[in-house]
C-alpha cells in the first residue's frame, strides 16, 4: 500500500493528495504532517480549506500548534470560521491560553477577530462543563496568567527590573484597541467581522469588566472599555484631586467627556507633569485628531519613561509617519519599558520593517545587540522572528545566547521546529554540543506537554533523529546527482584535440593542431575526411 500511496503525496490533484496524506499518517506520522503543512500554509485559499477539512482526521493535538500558527497568518473569514469550528469541537482548558499567547502580538482587526475566537472557545468550555468559572472570570484569570508568563520569560531573556517589565506588559495586555475601531476601522466592520460574529466580541470582553469601575477603578486599563456611557466624574473638582485620582479620572474618560471638556484638557496638557501628563497624552491619543499630534511631539524626548510610552501609543494612531522616524531608536533604549512599548507598537505599524530590524540585531557581531534582539523577539509575533532565530542559533557561539534563544523557541513548540533545532544541534561545534542538546530536550518537553503526552519526549526525539537521517540521506543523494551532472557537462565540453574544455572546435584548429597523440591525429584525420565527403 505504501508503494501506491507515496507517489500520490505529490499528486497535482489536491483532493487525491489530501487523502493520500491522511492514509500515509498510519505509517509515517512525521512525513504525513510535513505534507499536510504544505497544504495548510499554501497561498491558495482553496488548498488551505481542503487541508483544514482533512486535518479533522488527524489527532487534534498533533495539528493544534499549526492551526494556531495559521491563525496568526490569515485574516480570511472562511479560513478563520473553519479553524474556529475545529477549536470549538476540540475545546480544552489550555487552548484559550495558547491562542491568547499568539494574539498578544497581533493588532487591529486581526486581533479583534482572534479575540472573538478565544471567546467562542471559552463559551464552548463553559457549555461542556470543562470550566466552573463564568466566561468573564475565566477571561480575567487568563489575562493574569498571560501577564505572569510573559513577565517570567521577559525576565529570563532580558535584564529588566520587575517594575519595568510589569509596566511594559500591562498596557498591552489591556490594550486600547477596542476604542480604535470607532475612528479607524469603520469600513472594515461591515466586511470581516460578520462571518465570525466577532464585532461584538471585543466589546463584550472589555466592556463586561469595567461596569463596576465607575465607582471603584481597580484597573486603569479596563475602564476605557465602557465608553458608551458618560463616566461618573466631577471634572469641575479636578484641581482638588490627588495625582492618583486624576490619573484614574482620565483613564475613565470617554469620547463624550473628551469633547465636552476639550478646552480645559488642552490647558492641562500644557501644565501637567508626570503620570498625569502621561494619562492626558493617552487620552488625546484615543480621541484626538491629527492636529493634536503636534502638541504630543513636544514630549517625545522627555526623560520620563511613562510620558515617552504614552507619546509612542498616542502617535501610533495620530501620526504614524512621524513616529516611525523614532521607533528604531526607541526600540534600543536602555529603559526596558520604552523599548518594549516601542517594539509592540512597531509590530502593529510595519511588520516587514520590524522583521528586518530584528534580523539585523540578531545577525550583529556584538553580543549585546543579539541579546537585545532575542529579548525583543518575545514581544512580537513568533512567525516574524522564527526564521531569524533559527539562523542565529545555527551560527551562535555564545552559551548565554543559545540558552535565551532556546527559551523563546520552547515557548512556541511544534514538530517542525523540533526537527530543525535537532538538525542544528547535530552540526554544531563540539564545545557547544551540550548547550544545544539542552535546547533540544527543553523543546521536546514543552512539545510533549502541548501534545497532551500523546507522544513522549523520547518518541519525539526519535522522530527528530529519523527525520535528520532522512534529511542527510537526501542531501548526499543530491550531492551525488549534482556531481554526476557536473561530470557529464565536463565530458560534453571536453575537446579531444587540444585536451581542454573549449566548447566547439573549428576545422582550422584541427588542421593546425600539433598534438602528437595518435588518437588525436586519427580523430583529426577522420574529421577532415568527413568534411571532404560532405563537400563532394
Amino acid at each position: 500500500m505504501q508503494g501506491i500511496i507515496i507517489p500520490l503525496l505529490d499528486s497535482p490533484q489536491n483532493e487525491v493528495k489530501a487523502q493520500a496524506i491522511q492514509a500515509f499518517y498510519r505509517w509515517n506520522r512525521g512525513e504525513a504532517l510535513k505534507h499536510l503543512l504544505k497544504l495548510i500554509y499554501s497561498t491558495n485559499e482553496q488548498e488551505v480549506i481542503l487541508a483544514l477539512h482533512h486535518a479533522a482526521y488527524f489527532p487534534y493535538l498533533e495539528v493544534e500548534p499549526y492551526l494556531i500558527r495559521l491563525l496568526t497568518q490569515t485574516t480570511s473569514p472562511s479560513i478563520l470560521m473553519r479553524i474556529t469550528q475545529i477549536f470549538k469541537n476540540n475545546a480544552n482548558p489550555e487552548l484559550p491560553f495558547r491562542i491568547f499567547w499568539v494574539n498578544r502580538s497581533l493588532s487591529g482587526q486581526h486581533q479583534s477577530l482572534v479575540k472573538g475566537i478565544i471567546l467562542g472557545v471559552v463559551r464552548a468550555l463553559a457549555d461542556t462543563g470543562q470550566i466552573s468559572l463564568s466566561v468573564q472570570e475565566y477571561l480575567n484569570d487568563l489575562k493574569e496568567r498571560i501577564k505572569q508568563e510573559e513577565l517570567r520569560l521577559l525576565k529570563a531573556t532580558c535584564k529588566v527590573s520587575n517594575e519595568e517589565a510589569e509596566d511594559a506588559i500591562l498596557p498591552e495586555l489591556e490594550p486600547e484597541k477596542p476604542e480604535a475601531p470607532e475612528k479607524h476601522e469603520k469600513p472594515e466592520k461591515s466586511e470581516k467581522p460578520a462571518p465570525l460574529q466577532s464585532q461584538p466580541t471585543p466589546e463584550q470582553e472589555e466592556a463586561s469588566t469595567p461596569a463596576p469601575a465607575k465607582v471603584v477603578a481597580p484597573s486603569v486599563q479596563r475602564a476605557p472599555g465602557a465608553s458608551q456611557k458618560t463616566p461618573e466624574v466631577d471634572f469641575d473638582n479636578y484641581d482638588n484631586l490627588s495625582e492618583q485620582d486624576r490619573v484614574q479620572l482620565l483613564a475613565r474618560a470617554n469620547a463624550i467627556f473628551f469633547k465636552q471638556n476639550r478646552p480645559k484638557l488642552n490647558n492641562l496638557l500644557n501644565n501637567a507633569q508626570g503620570r498625569e501628563l502621561a494619562s492626558l497624552i493617552t487620552l488625546f491619543g484615543k480621541f484626538g485628531t491629527y492636529d493634536d499630534a503636534g502638541k504630543i511631539k513636544t514630549f517625545v524626548k522627555s526623560d520620563n519613561p511613562d510620558i515617552v510610552c504614552a507619546c509612542i501609543k498616542a502617535l501610533s494612531t495620530l501620526d504614524t509617519e512621524y513616529l516611525c522616524l523614532y521607533l528604531p531608536q526607541f526600540m534600543q533604549e536602555k529603559n526596558g519599558k520604552v523599548r518594549m512599548t516601542a517594539t509592540r507598537v512597531f509590530v502593529g505599524i510595519d511588520r516587514d520593517r520590524i522583521r528586518g530590524l530584528l534580523s539585523g540585531l540578531l545577525a550583529s557581531s556584538a553580543v549585546k545587540q543579539r541579546l537585545l534582539g532575542v529579548s525583543m523577539s518575545m514581544l512580537v509575533d513568533f512567525n516574524i522572528v522564527r526564521q531569524p532565530l533559527i539562523e542565529t542559533l545555527t551560527r551562535e557561539t555564545s552559551v548565554e545566547m543559545i540558552e535565551k534563544i532556546g527559551l523563546v523557541l520552547s515557548a512556541n513548540p511544534d514538530r517542525e521546529l523540533l526537527n530543525t533545532v535537532y538538525s542544528i544541534a547535530q552540526g554544531c561545534r563540539s564545545s557547544l554540543i551540550m548547550d544545544h542538546k539542552n535546547v533540544v530536550e527543553k523543546l521536546a518537553e514543552t512539545l510533549t506537554i502541548a501534545l497532551n503526552h500523546i507522544s513522549t519526549k523520547e518518541e519525539l526525539l526519535k522522530e527528530a533523529e529519523a527525520a535528520y537521517a532522512i534529511e542527510q540521506k537526501e542531501l548526499k543523494a543530491a550531492k551525488k546527482e549534482q556531481a554526476a551532472k557536473n561530470e557529464l557537462k565536463s565530458s560534453i565540453d571536453f575537446n579531444p584535440v587540444s585536451g581542454e574544455s573549449q566548447g566547439e572546435v573549428s576545422i582550422q584548429e584541427i588542421l593546425t593542431s600539433s598534438s602528437a597523440d595518435p588518437k588525436a591525429k586519427r580523430a583529426k584525420l577522420t574529421i577532415v575526411i568527413w568534411v571532404l565527403v560532405a563537400v563532394v
